[in-house]
């Protein structure tokens, strides 16, 4: 998969910067892939990322190649606080006690 968009903080929608990833070989691109690049390496070291959903609840929730894989890139994109670009949604991880969104709901009738 290959992604190019710009991300905007989570809340309050304001633009943050522009990134590019490609899954295949987990390189970065853009504004932001210096930031996300250093969250992806502390991710790998912890195997977690901390998801804050529903606040103000947390839940770790586990990665091993979070710049390889689409689910975990998400994750790793809603840990640092930026909103989950709509290329992604559908790999949106699930987390205990919050609501699944249209594209989540969609994906899981289809499995």
């Amino acid at each position: 998969m290959r992604l190019k968009t710009t991300l905007y903080k989570y809340p309050g929608h304001d633009e943050a910067g522009t990134i590019e990833w490609d899954s295949a070989t987990g390189e970065l691109g853009g504004s932001l892939a210096a930031e996300v690049a250093a969250a992806a390496a502390e991710a790998r070291a912890n195997r977690y990322v901390v998801l804050v959903h529903p606040i103000p609840s947390s839940y770790r929730y586990k990665v091993k190649e979070p710049l390889r894989n689409a689910t975990e890139f998400a994750a790793l994109l809603e840990s640092m606080l930026y909103e989950v670009p709509p290329e992604l949604a559908q790999y949106r991880p699930r987390v205990p006690g919050r609501k699944m969104t249209a594209e989540e709901r969609g994906r899981v009738s289809s499995e």
